[in-house]
């Protein structure tokens, strides 16, 4: 499955906000995952971000924040947009 992180100056309440900078990485994700505030761990540092989309889930996240766990992985913290999820 696809995750594709973004970077976007607009405020939360915009729909079709302008993405900019997308990273895709591939994820797995476990049957007990919180689909509305995931928290995904990577692979790599990913703090500039703060937007991201799963296709296969047809969602978009605000990337509320980022935690490195150590020097190799880091956890996104996110919240359904749901504006632009259901718009």
């Amino acid at each position: 499955m696809e995750l594709i992180l973004y970077r976007t100056l607009d405020n939360a309440n915009v729909i079709n906000k302008v993405l900019t900078d997308p990273v895709t990485v591939n994820i797995t994700l476990k049957n007990d995952v919180n689909i509305i505030n995931p928290e995904i761990v990577l692979s790599g540092d990913f703090r500039g971000y703060n937007y991201a989309h799963i296709p296969e889930l047809n969602r978009f996240y605000f990337i509320e924040s980022f935690e490195q766990i150590n020097l190799r992985f880091g956890k996104l913290f996110m919240s359904c947009d749901v504006l632009e999820t259901y718009k």
